[in-house]
């Protein structure tokens, strides 16, 4: 071998050697999604296809107990074995204890079970989605067991996990009655507060780590509520999903934001367990509150986020500029001010936005506002002396 071949040799090993650090400084984890739809519209179907790419499985709400009774959802069979994603049922029981034993949940649960490998479906498992008492870890424990010893082998069982957990002593007998769980980081504390913070997530994380003695994922949030309170911090209202608000002007958006998850996602300790991430909650064409599908893949692929605002101007028949803004960028943002040129001398706000006269223009300014990735809002109009350009940047 030559010096200039053992040269080029040794530069192809090192390119080679560098490739190998970097993939095992940075794991490739799994990412899913949760289907909490009791009823599927064509919508979720159509999600479900246009965003497979990005994840490796679906958490599916198939069943919710309240009290004794059994609410069953209807997701499409067919779309989700269309996907060719794993699949894990979950079953989500209300309240702080449980309320029924495993024999009369059997009773729902396996002709569940039954239909859908009917449908032959790739269902891994059954996930477990109770928001457990701490002081009832020591009931759960046993109630888990008794489960995963009545379930078929090749089934997997998991459960959510709360942070507040961490805590009991119990913990170590409910995680060994599992096969893998999932810590929900978000949506743990009052409703009234943080949706997410990203440094008590790291907190717990670390320790769940650290407790866990079988592989587990991260609930992470992709979505925003808004929250009405008392003064002493009593919710009197949350609007999520639906169409129509109930928190009135007393309402406050709460909402996860992309930056701050993904920065958590960067400051991830390593743990050989943590396999991935299952996200609340897929992204829906016409759901208000979730991130846009542009924003949430943006974030899963580790991309720069950037929001980049164009605003447009279109004449009307009495001669004033109606204005509209949207978001070009990757990021989900708050909406921005708009200030006019000088030569706008009357204008007036829109939907969240109001007009606001300052000393050498007038500019229109946003109330509580976000803009999703190609989402388009009227903020005003104005009268101009000088015609607008029918769009700009900002």
């Amino acid at each position: 071998m030559n010096r200039t071949t053992r040269a080029v040799f040794q530069l192809l090993m090192g390119s080679v050697a560098i490739s190998l650090l970097l993939s095992c400084a940075q794991p490739q984890f799994q990412h899913q999604a949760y289907l909490w739809q009791r009823q599927w519209t064509p919508a979720v179907s159509n999600a479900l296809s246009a965003q497979s790419a990005s994840f490796s499985g679906w958490r599916v709400l198939g069943l919710q107990v309240v009290g004794t009774h059994f609410v069953k959802a209807g997701p499409d069979l067919a779309a989700l074995k269309r996907s060719g994603k794993a699949l894990r049922l979950v079953v989500r029981i209300e309240g702080a204890r449980l309320p029924i034993d495993v024999p009369t949940l059997l009773t729902t649960l396996n002709p569940l079970i039954a239909q859908w490998r009917a449908a032959q479906l790739p269902l891994l498992g059954i996930e477990i989605d109770h928001d457990c008492a701490s002081a009832a870890l020591g009931d759960y424990a046993p109630w888990l067991r008794a489960l995963r010893g009545a379930l078929a082998a090749d089934l997997k069982l998991s459960i959510t996990a709360l942070p507040t957990w961490l805590e009991s002593e119990a913990l170590s007998a409910v995680l060994a009655a599992v096969d893998d769980s999932v810590l929900q980081v978000h949506a743990v504390e009052r409703p009234d507060r943080a949706l997410f913070d990203p440094q008590r997530a790291l907190q717990w994380t670390r320790s769940y780590a650290e407790r866990a003695p079988h592989p587990f994922w991260i609930a992470l949030p992709a979505y925003g509520v808004r929250v009405a309170s008392t003064a002493q911090g009593q919710v009197v209202a949350v609007d999520a999903e639906g169409l129509f608000d109930h928190s009135g002007a007393a309402g406050r958006e709460l909402r996860a934001d992309p930056r701050q998850v993904a920065d958590y996602l960067a400051k991830l300790p390593r743990s050989a367990q943590l396999q991935g991430f299952v996200w609340f909650r897929l992204p829906l064409q016409g759901d208000r509150r979730a991130w846009s599908a542009t924003t949430l893949a943006a974030v899963i692929a580790r991309q720069p986020l950037t929001a980049r605002f164009v605003v447009t101007a279109r004449v009307a028949a009495n001669g004033a500029f109606d204005l509209s803004v949207r978001n070009i960028g990757n990021l989900d943002a708050p909406a921005p001010s708009i200030e006019l040129p000088a030569s706008c001398r009357l204008a007036d706000g829109l939907g969240r936005y109001r007009v606001q006269q300052e000393a050498a223009a007038l500019r229109l300014l946003p109330s509580d506002a976000w803009l999703a990735v190609g989402e388009v809002a009227r903020v005003g109009w104005a009268r101009c002396d000088l015609a607008l350009a029918q769009e700009w940047s900002l």
